[in-house]
């Protein structure tokens, strides 16, 4: 079946849209896809360098995507503090000093979630990402 059965202009020749899309192919040395492969490509090396740097300095994935969120949300102060193995082993005042607060009132968990049905066509709080 040729592209110009497939792609129907508007009065259903489909010889307007067909012309088009060769002529934007051709003014590229490559075909449009072959750009697109190659920009698939080069955005997973630049992924696998990230990764590879942050390993490198003992981020993990998880980390990182969580200091992408602050940058991205704007949040300047945070830290990251990693803890001995059996860091839940200890008592409350031992977890404390590992994590140099004030004391076992000053302790709490946090727990970060994605929203996996997050919709960013959807304005408000409760849409949050």
């Amino acid at each position: 079946m040729s592209a110009e059965k497939m792609m129907p202009d508007s009065n259903g020749s489909g010889s307007n849209l067909t012309q088009r899309v060769v002529a934007l192919e051709s003014a590229f040395s490559f075909g449009v896809l072959d750009l697109y492969r190659k920009i698939v490509e080069l955005n997973e090396q630049v992924e696998s360098l990230e990764a590879r740097i942050a390993e490198r300095a003992g981020v993990s994935k998880e980390q990182r995507v969580v200091e992408e969120a602050c940058m991205r949300l704007k949040i300047s102060q945070y830290h990251f503090l990693r803890t001995q193995a059996n860091y839940y082993s200890l008592s409350l005042s031992e977890r404390a000093a590992v994590l140099r607060a004030p004391g076992e009132d000053h302790l709490c968990k946090s727990l970060i979630y994605r929203n996996t049905n997050w919709d960013s066509t959807v304005k408000g709080h409760q849409n949050s990402e």
